[in-house]
């Protein structure tokens, strides 16, 4: 007789190698989940390049209100992840975990979560993006004030990150807005300003400090404020939308 071992194995253990399909369910890796999410935390994060989004946070309740959408569908589907795992364990006599993925998914996602929180409350993306595309403005300013009656119809065009929907100049202050309804949000090229905030009440003595009458003036709900972004360039943001909706 050949010598051979017919000894049963264990019975948690598996007598041959799962297949490859039978192995993708069997480790639950949640690498995939978490490069799904990654793309759709970095589009909603990537909004906040905009003005009326990093200074008012106009899409901050969505955003919360999506982040925890998405929390339940990645549960759900972790969930059911490890309920199609014991399945195919049970079904093949296979001890809990043997082939379960040791990566983690909670603590990657708790530090995307931090890094994008970041990157809303300190504004970076709104800053980089100026950075980024402060030469383009530039060149936009320079052009609006050598060809001012063409500026009056300008806009609608790119500059860097940034769409420019409409150029307004004051003096030599060249406004570019950035929002398509209202011409509140966007940058302006202000020199000779000293100080920030910088805004035009039309009623004020123009000994009030941070008033500025290069500057578009405060009209109806268009309460407009200049804060410094680099040098002479400034964030035009409305001040009333920026507190209301911070304690509302």
């Amino acid at each position: 007789m050949p010598d051979v071992d017919e000894r049963e194995p264990p019975g948690d253990v598996p007598a041959s190698k799962p297949s490859a399909w039978a192995m993708w369910r069997l480790r639950t890796d949640p690498a995939p989940l978490f490069l799904f999410v990654v793309p759709l935390v970095l589009y909603r994060v990537w909004e906040y390049r905009l003005p009326s989004v990093a200074m008012v946070r106009f899409n901050y309740a969505d955003d919360v209100c999506a982040g925890l959408a998405l929390l339940v569908v990645i549960a759900i589907t972790r969930g059911l992840q490890s309920a199609l795992r014991a399945f195919v364990e049970l079904g093949r006599g296979i001890a809990p975990g043997t082939y379960q993925s040791r990566r983690r998914l909670w603590a990657p996602l708790l530090v995307l979560g931090a890094v994008a929180y970041g990157l809303v409350w300190a504004e970076i993306l709104m800053h980089a993006g100026f950075w980024f595309s402060r030469a383009a403005m530039e060149r936009l300013a320079d052009s609006a004030l050598a060809h001012p009656r063409a500026a009056r119809i300008g806009g609608n065009c790119w500059a860097g990150l940034y769409y420019v929907y409409d150029v307004e100049i004051i003096g030599q202050t060249v406004v570019l807005y950035l929002d398509e309804d209202q011409s509140t949000y966007g940058f302006a090229r202000v020199p000779g300003f000293t100080r920030d905030p910088v805004f035009n009440i039309p009623h004020l003595p123009t000994t009030e400090p941070g008033l500025y009458r290069d500057f578009p003036a405060r009209a109806g709900f268009q309460d407009r404020e200049g804060e410094r972004i680099m040098h002479d360039w400034l964030v035009v943001y409305s001040s009333y939308w920026r507190v209301k909706l911070g304690w509302s």
